[in-house]
């Protein structure tokens, strides 16, 4: 049983394309959790209440697992005496911060945007002030919640996407799996964004644990490419 972690704007959504043409009706997509997840982010609801599985969720027939949600709901669950695997992606912290940023700006609806959605859209947020954010900060280690690199089976960097694709499909799946790519292009807003140093170093001192983790997962990775 895969469990595959999508961690916002890191290629999560490309990821899910290659899922479904590979798994079809035996994928579960779970973003049951995203408003929820919102108000985790805002401090209003206590991780422990993302973290208890459904047990009215009814996973027969299943053999993937992949949305928004803190992977230590799947952690304790047992999935019909099946061994888990544990996988996701990691972006760049602070290009990954830019593009969540443009993409709420983007993407912004009403009528759907949750409460941290909203706010962040309906107080006119800059995007020092979504990066500098409580609410945003060290996202990554929000979502894992406990989890450690080391629980994963897999964890694709963005940056090497068609790479590790590559490798993932031979390894986990033993197809060569059809590698999507969307929601690729950047604003020219978003690229000069990245381009500003001094952003790019509160972002850093900031998001000190996100960066580490990232750094951690790419060393990994990199090891594991010389291995081959």
């Amino acid at each position: 049983m895969l469990i595959s972690l999508h961690l916002p704007k890191t290629a999560g959504t490309s990821f899910r394309l290659t899922l479904e043409s590979v798994y079809g009706s035996r994928l579960f997509s779970d973003y049951y959790d995203m408003s929820s997840i919102q108000d985790y982010l805002l401090g209003e609801v206590d991780a422990n209440n993302l973290t208890k599985p459904d047990s009215n969720r009814v996973l027969v027939g299943v053999d993937c697992i992949h949305g928004h949600f803190l992977p230590a709901k799947y952690g304790q669950m047992e999935i019909n005496g099946r061994e888990k695997l544990f996988i996701t992606w990691l972006r760049e912290p602070f290009s990954r911060m830019v593009s969540h940023y443009y993409f709420f700006k983007r993407t912004y609806d009403p009528r759907y945007a949750g409460k941290l959605f909203r706010k962040v859209i309906e107080e006119g947020w800059t995007l020092e002030q979504f990066c500098l954010s409580n609410e945003f900060r060290n996202i990554y280690i929000k979502y894992l919640c406990g989890f450690n690199l080391t629980d994963f089976a897999f964890v694709g960097i963005t940056e090497y996407y068609q790479e590790d694709m590559i490798y993932f499909s031979r390894r986990f799946i033993d197809v060569d799996a059809k590698i999507y790519h969307t929601n690729e292009g950047r604003a020219n807003q978003a690229e000069e964004a990245l381009s500003d140093v001094a952003l790019r170093k509160k972002v850093e001192a900031f998001h000190a644990k996100d960066f580490d983790l990232y750094y951690r997962a790419v060393e990994a990775r990199n090891s594991r490419i010389n291995a081959l």
